[in-house]
């Protein structure tokens, strides 16, 4: 079969290969740039934003996986927006291929006039004519009433790929274009603006300003409650409330104590005052010495003899005068007096010699000492009952202060903890702000744009591959089907 259809075998494989070199060598090729990123730990992993909660904990952002945030880093790389501006800023003429600049010089003149032909309002025209099959396929297509600044930004987004590297921190940007410094252009620029956009979204423009004024408006709440807690422990010297409270407690208490001791022994000994009392009032001051019976009595032998001197002056007087006289008469009164009274006279005289009572001096002296212990003991109770009266009041007057102090010193805390909240959200912000300026963050350029000059497409050998093997079997289904032809037409046997 091979031999008798050789010749179309080897026409039909040397048409097929010819026409695989032939669009192998006069295809357009494509120049690829690769760029790799790398997606480090960093702020925006875990960060605290200062204004979520102003003057609390803040939120804390937590990513839930390292895919998570590496697939959020490629989708931001793919956004419309960013290639917007890379299409602003290389321009829409080189992304369409319309305008091939090879230096450095050219590139920029063209981004200069690209961005200059977009803020102005007018669209860049295509320098090349085009044939009437594309007119009429372009009018045909949607994408015909599109602006080159469109096309050029459609044509971006066709050609970037964007993939994460599985298994790795790596995030892979390539794009393919007719030219080389192009592709490498536009992976350069669109790392360039991702990496500063990358710093904007993690970062709160405005916190560093709003934060310092709030910080200073709290300093200045601070002081003020300062300055009043201050004034306020001078005015009622409570210094150390703690101490201070401890300290009365501790004297009051043992006031108290001594108060209690005192009113006891005040009522001991006044127990003691009245059983002496009551024993002195059951005894004599003085008691029996001596008793002499017979003794002679001075006084009645006086008076006798002072009425025999009456008697005889009696005579002398009847003598001279009658019983009527007065001087008789008085002389018999004294006379009469004077018997009474010698007529009342114990004729049998005893003689009694007394003495202080020894058991009631005794208990009189110990009552007298009782007294006075009694007496001091209720000086001191005055003094100590005073004193405890008087720690009483300081406790209660601590008490009132306190609290006022306690007052103060809570809006002090309070105002601390805020000036201090504030200050660390101020130095976050500011260092979110130099990190911003700085355009420092957690994506790392691992691998720059490189310029490719060996084209990506077409693929030689695989294209000769692929050509080669469509060609034999080509080849070998076209002598097949020959064969199958050839036998249907020739007349069948009759056996």
């Amino acid at each position: 079969m091979l031999m008798r259809h050789k010749w179309k075998i080897l026409f039909c494989f040397a048409l097929l290969m010819g026409a695989t070199l032939a669009v192998t060598i006069f295809s357009s090729k494509s120049y690829r740039s690769e760029a790799k990123l790398l997606v480090r730990l960093g702020r925006e992993n875990v960060g605290l934003d200062p204004t979520a909660l102003a003057g609390d904990l803040g939120t804390i952002s937590v990513m839930q996986s390292r895919e998570e945030e590496i697939n959020s880093v490629a989708t931001m790389l793919g956004n419309r927006d960013l290639a917007e501006r890379v299409v602003d800023e290389i321009g829409s003429q080189w992304i369409l291929d319309q305008a091939g600049p090879t230096d450095a010089a050219s590139i920029q003149s063209a981004v200069v006039n690209s961005a200059s032909g977009v803020t102005s309002g007018y669209a860049v025209s295509d320098t090349r004519e085009p044939s009437v099959m594309k007119r009429m396929l372009g009018s045909l297509s949607p994408s015909s009433a599109l602006s080159p600044r469109d096309k050029a930004i459609r044509r971006l987004q066709q050609n970037l790929k964007i993939q994460a590297i599985s298994d790795t921190s790596l995030v892979q940007i390539s794009y393919e274009s007719h030219q080389p410094e192009l592709s490498q252009q536009v992976v350069a620029k669109l790392v360039e603006l991702y990496l500063a956009k990358h710093v904007q979204l993690h970062r709160t423009h405005g916190s560093h300003e709003f934060f310092s004024e709030q910080m200073r408006q709290v300093e200045s709440a601070l002081l003020a409650a300062e300055e009043q807690l201050r004034e306020t422990k001078h005015k009622t010297g409570l210094v150390a409330p703690a101490e201070q409270r401890a300290a009365l407690v501790a004297q009051t208490a043992r006031l108290q104590s001594q108060y209690t001791d005192l009113q006891g022994q005040i009522v001991e000994l006044e127990a003691a005052t009245r059983r002496s009392h009551e024993k002195m009032s059951k005894l004599s001051k003085t008691m029996v010495a001596e008793e002499t019976s017979g003794a002679t009595n001075f006084a009645s032998d006086a008076m006798r003899e002072q009425l025999y001197a009456l008697q005889l002056r009696q005579q002398e007087l009847r003598s001279t005068h009658t019983d009527d006289h007065p001087s008789v008469k008085q002389i018999e009164t004294q006379i009469a007096a004077a018997k009474a009274i010698l007529d009342a006279e114990d004729g049998d005289r005893t003689e009694v010699t007394t003495a202080p009572n020894r058991v009631y001096e005794a208990i009189e002296l110990e009552q007298i000492q009782k007294e006075l212990i009694l007496e001091s003991v209720r000086a001191k109770n005055a003094i100590v009952e005073k004193q405890l009266r008087q720690a009483e009041a300081a406790l209660q007057t601590l008490n009132d202060n306190e609290i006022t102090i306690a007052r103060l010193q809570r809006e002090v805390d309070i105002q601390d903890s805020n000036y201090r909240k504030y200050a660390s959200d101020t130095e976050q912000a500011r260092i979110d702000s130099s990190l911003e300026a700085a355009q420092l963050s957690n994506i790392s350029l691992a691998q720059a744009a490189t310029l490719e000059l060996y084209p990506a497409a077409p693929n030689v050998k695989l294209n000769l591959l692929l050509g080669f093997i469509a060609s034999i079997s080509a080849s070998v289904g076209l002598a097949l089907a020959c064969e199958s032809r050839h036998r249907w037409k020739s007349p069948r046997r009759i056996g």
